[in-house]
């Protein structure tokens, strides 16, 4: 069997984008819808659902509703997002930005805003999945929005965060409603390196403060993690406030990856390094002496926010070459320049 023709048996078999349909039948559920449903990978082969629908329940009015898909591309060729469409500006959508190959999995947010609307509010997004071989799945999100019990603003938002801080945000929840004892009665931690206090705010109103404990060794990129409140409402026993931003990394490294490809035995070859700090300032790199393997690196200046820093290959022995280097800064994050040189040398 061709490599074409085992791909277009799999695809059938999965109920994938080149499966036919019958004459005259019913249409099926979009194949994309699939995409979404969790660990689909066990059962690539069960029949697509007209829809994915995520019920947030009942909310304060205010709160910025957040949930996070997964899509698993099960399928044996690699496709990604082509285009997204809402029902309103209430429902917004971050999918990746980036080709899913076969059977990689990607994370897709989808967030709603209670601020918007009052009682039940439902909401869609259509994802249309492509380039080649198309199809739409439709996401429907939902929740109820309480109108006496409102979050401002709706998400502890970080935004984007220097390496080495720790920065605090705060909301209130404010109750307006008949329960004359309502109170919020603990929380349940993040699972993130975050601490949280919360402080009687007068006439109904709770201040949670949640700060981010930002320090060397923290995961870098971006962040989305939950508290969620108790309370002695039995209508509403948890309250969930979604908690996100993006850590930047201490060092950018560009490129991060340096391949000679050939080089002949004896020959010196140089590649430029661009190395910047996140809001560090000035801070020095420290040089890479050759060690024997004729590999090393050299810094053009002293202390600097922004440095070149070139790295020198002489090699002295045939065949393919691989070093992962770790250059040691100044900085009080520990952070090192991490660069992998890679080569195939030559007589």
């Amino acid at each position: 069997m061709t490599r074409l023709a085992a791909m277009l048996t799999a695809l059938l078999a999965l109920g994938g984008p080149l499966a036919a349909q019958p004459t005259g039948a019913v249409a099926p559920s979009a194949w994309a819808n699939k995409l979404f449903l969790p660990n689909i990978e066990a059962d690539a082969g069960q029949p697509a659902p007209d829809e994915i629908v995520q019920d947030f329940g009942t909310l304060p009015k205010g709160t910025l509703a957040v949930h996070k898909f997964t899509i698993t591309n099960i399928y044996t060729v690699p496709m990604q997002v082509t285009d997204i469409r809402r029902t309103s500006e209430t429902v917004q959508a971050y999918p990746p930005q980036r080709v899913l190959q076969p059977y990689e999995k990607a994370e897709f947010i989808v967030t709603l805003d209670t601020s918007k609307f009052t009682g039940v509010g439902s909401e869609t997004v259509q994802v249309s999945f492509g380039p080649t071989n198309l199809s739409t799945a439709t996401l429907r999100v939902k929740a109820t929005s309480r109108a006496d019990i409102m979050l401002a603003p709706g998400s502890f938002n970080f935004g984007v965060v220097s390496p080495g801080s720790t920065p605090t945000k705060s909301v209130t929840l404010e109750y307006a409603g008949k329960q004359k004892d309502w109170a919020v009665t603990g929380f349940v931690a993040p699972t993130g390196p975050f601490e949280v206090t919360t402080a009687d705010g007068g006439r109904g109103k709770t201040k949670i403060n949640v700060t981010l404990k930002n320090q060397p060794g923290s995961a870098t990129g971006s962040f989305n993690d939950f508290l969620q409140l108790r309370t002695n409402d039995p209508t509403t026993p948890v309250v969930t406030i979604a908690i996100n931003g993006t850590l930047l990394a201490p060092l950018t490294v560009s490129p991060d990856k340096v391949n000679f490809s050939t080089v002949r035995l004896g020959e010196t070859r140089k590649f430029n390094v661009i190395v910047r700090g996140s809001g560090t300032g000035p801070f020095k790199i420290d040089s890479f002496a050759d060690t024997g393997d004729g590999l090393s690196v050299q810094t053009l200046n002293g202390a600097a926010p922004f440095h070149t820093i070139v790295v020198s290959f002489t090699p002295t022995k045939v065949g393919a070459f691989a070093k992962e280097l770790k250059l040691a800064t100044d900085l009080k994050t520990a952070a090192t320049v991490n660069l992998t040189v890679t080569a195939d040398v030559t007589p």
